[in-house]
């Protein structure tokens, strides 16, 4: 009888692993599903995310440079209305409207990360306040005669260099193949 115990004994126990083994393994594949599935949805949330503040980048960028090439002409057209006074205040809501549209973009993909794509974003958040800055500045009656213009091409490259280097972090991040297992 003592064998029979024996073998009924390992029997159960072989049993029990068998059964604590399975569960183990079911809980294991169902975080791996969890996490992939995570995976997969934050990929797409980024990518998205990614799109929209290059579109709302270059319509920013490309508001700001409209706003330079119309310049003389609207401070002209405010001078012969007898609104010369207002200009400054109407360049501050114009590039102000212009920070604002780019401004949840820039900080949706902030939020989604990762760490290489936040510093290309804070590169960019800072370009674009210190060019509001910098025509709100410029269109100040006490700068008004002075000859600011030619920096605008050095901003532009400025804007330029942020947004491909923004790019390429993006790139780099959408193109990194997801490995298994790893977390």
């Amino acid at each position: 009888m003592d064998q029979g115990w024996a073998a009924l004994v390992a029997a159960a126990v072989a049993g029990l692993l068998t059964l604590g083994g399975a569960w183990a393994g079911a809980r294991r594949q169902i975080s791996d599903q969890a996490h992939a599935a995570h995976d997969q949805w934050l990929r797409e949330q980024r990518q998205q995310a990614y799109l929209t503040l290059i579109d709302a980048w270059d319509q920013a960028v490309g508001a700001m440079d409209q706003l330079i090439d119309e310049w003389d002409d609207i401070m002209h057209a405010m001078d012969q209305q007898g609104d010369s006074d207002e200009f400054h205040e109407y360049i501050v809501d114009r590039v102000g409207g212009v920070g604002a549209a780019v401004e949840h973009p820039l900080e949706r993909v902030a939020l989604l990360g990762p760490e290489p794509i936040d510093a290309a974003v804070q590169r960019m958040d800072i370009l674009i306040r210190g060019a509001q800055r910098w025509l709100g500045n410029m269109a100040a009656p006490y700068a008004r005669n002075r000859e600011w213009g030619s920096l605008w091409p050095d901003k532009m490259d400025a804007f330029r260099q942020a947004r491909a280097e923004f790019v390429t972090a993006a790139k780099d991040e959408l193109r990194r193949v997801p490995r298994p297992g790893k977390r």
